[in-house]
């Protein structure tokens, strides 16, 4: 019998566990290990370090600014940091904005003295409004709450909804 070697990355085997069958996901099981195929996404997404291993891309790359030199590049790489954030948060997966039936939930923030403070998470059936911009937007209203309330994006929120008074 001729032996040939199958190569999966990680991230096609989570794809293909979902619909496998038994004797599959028990191999991906042992392979892989059952928490990284089958992960809780706000276990797995608490950083921009995390989200970005999670969807095999480097923040260096995607960041506008190595080196801010103001607010406003701080608040630009945020702005990156979160469209990582979100893209992990969605498993890579696109919002069809064609979909009426494919629900995209987006946090909502409202001003309080310290900064802005997640408020409410919101999903629109019938026409395209958002609060903090398509590219932030996810598929659960939990996963929305995560991304709203989760302190560290929290902050990376605040980046971008305020300037510093000087």
């Amino acid at each position: 019998m001729k032996k040939t070697e199958l190569t999966i990355k990680e991230d096609k085997a989570r794809q293909l566990y979902k619909t496998a069958s038994p004797e599959l996901k028990e191999l991906l099981e042992e392979t892989f290990g059952k928490d990284n195929l089958n992960p809780d996404l706000k276990s797995k997404v608490t950083s921009v370090e995390a989200a970005c291993k999670l969807i095999g891309k480097k923040r260096e790359e995607w960041i506008p600014y190595a080196n801010p030199k103001n607010d406003w590049e701080e608040a630009l790489n945020a702005t990156a940091d979160l469209w990582l954030i979100a893209e992990a948060l969605r498993e890579k997966k696109i919002p069809d904005y064609d979909n009426a039936d494919q629900k995209k939930w987006s946090p909502y923030f409202e001003k309080k003295k310290s900064g802005f403070g997640f408020a409410n998470s919101f999903c629109g059936y019938t026409y395209s409004f958002t609060g903090s911009g398509a590219l932030l937007s996810v598929f659960t209203e939990d996963l929305a709450q995560h991304f709203g309330t989760h302190p560290p994006f929290l902050a990376l929120h605040n980046k971008v909804l305020t300037i510093k008074k000087d």
